[in-house]
């Protein structure tokens, strides 16, 4: 099972979402899976931003403001290919403090 979540992170073409950070990096993500792995995370990020962009049918972008990209593509491979997540640091380029666990 954990290969097939690692390849749908790699594979762009189905995401719903659109993560993008401060920077303007952006990667694809799928709710469905956000939701049910991580559901703080997706409560936090994603939710209310995606009940206001309602009327995109095919892909919404989420801003992710306090999180740099590379903690979010981390977080995100994480959380797809269920590994333990060590540490991740909100804002910031190290990974010593952690406010999300990967949820089974």
């Amino acid at each position: 099972m954990q290969i097939f979540f690692k390849r749908l992170l790699n594979d762009q073409e189905n995401v719903d979402l659109i993560l993008k950070t401060d920077d303007g990096s952006k990667i694809g993500a799928h709710s469905c899976i956000l939701k049910s792995r991580c559901p703080t995370f997706f409560d936090r990020y994603i939710k209310n931003q995606l009940i206001n962009d309602q009327l995109s049918p095919n892909q919404s972008i989420i801003l992710i403001s306090d999180v740099n990209f590379d903690s979010l593509k981390f977080y995100l491979k994480c959380i797809y290919a269920e590994d333990q997540i060590p540490s991740l640091v909100l804002g910031g380029a190290g990974a010593e403090n952690s406010n999300f666990k990967a949820e089974n």
